[in-house]
């Protein structure tokens, strides 16, 4: 299964930060498997312009029976604003998102 805890992450841009936002777990039985090990999970998150992205931070509140769990990547689809074309952003990690690891 996937981690116990809640996630978040927080956007570093240009302009400044914003989160951490939350994000949402599926319902159901694809919740177990939300950031688990070799899954690919998608969440939408509406979020202020923070301009052209700079930086990902990836967090939880360390709850649960198992909180930790291994981050491989994100990627950042970015909608086109005022200023701004859509944009895909790459984040690489690989790495635990942990308390104590």
């Amino acid at each position: 299964g996937g981690t116990t805890a809640q996630c978040y992450v927080t956007f570093r841009g240009e302009y400044g930060d914003y989160g951490p936002c939350q994000l949402e777990r599926p319902d159901g039985a694809a919740a177990a498997k939300a950031l688990g090990e070799g899954c690919k999970d998608v969440f939408d998150v509406c979020a202020l312009d923070v301009g052209p992205l700079k930086a990902v931070a990836v967090s939880h509140d360390n709850t649960g029976t198992s909180p930790s769990w291994h981050l491989m990547a994100v990627t950042v689809r970015r909608a086109r604003t005022a200023t701004e074309e859509a944009r895909t952003y790459e984040f690489y990690y690989d790495g635990w998102v942990s308390a104590d690891k």
